[in-house]
């Protein structure tokens, strides 16, 4: 008995010791048509010490993905259904230490849906659609850089 317990700790301790690092996680299902105000935020820093210069592009299936920077990078969070204050959500590489008017890249992994950024809250102001499938490496192409500050689909 004794053995199997040592080989059950030791297997968790090396899970956790290899598990990606995130600031903050609030858990909901994946974006689909008809959602309601279910979201997931995970801002994730690139790089365990918050290294911008270490890219992570990727963004999962279901999810309205975006970057402090340009180019997807620097701190990445995560938005899975309608979201009406991003400034809710702190992220220290922000200026004003949460996601409200800070997102400079974007796509949208949505399995239904166009994903839209508004630039203030509860969904008012002007609109940035990102279709499904859809990536925006400089959101200041699109006369939307750092002016997020909620989102919906569809």
């Amino acid at each position: 008995m004794f053995r199997k317990l040592t080989i059950f700790f030791a297997a968790l301790v090396t899970v956790l010791a290899f598990a990606p690092a995130a600031n903050a996680a609030v858990g909901a299902a994946p974006a689909q048509a008809g959602l309601a105000a279910a979201s997931l935020l995970a801002p994730e820093v690139a790089g365990a010490d918050g290294d911008v210069g270490i890219q992570d592009t990727s963004c999962a299936s279901g999810y309205l993905c975006f970057w402090v920077h340009a180019d997807y990078r620097g701190a990445r969070g995560r938005f899975a259904g309608n979201n009406t204050h991003w400034s809710s959500y702190p992220q220290s590489q922000c200026q004003s230490g949460n996601w409200n008017d800070c997102a400079s890249s974007a796509k949208n992994r949505g399995t239904q849906c166009r994903a839209h950024l508004h630039e203030h809250s509860s969904f008012g102001g002007a609109r940035h659609s990102i279709g499904r499938g859809g990536n925006r490496a400089h959101l200041s192409n699109h006369d939307f850089n750092d002016r997020t500050s909620s989102n919906s689909w569809c």
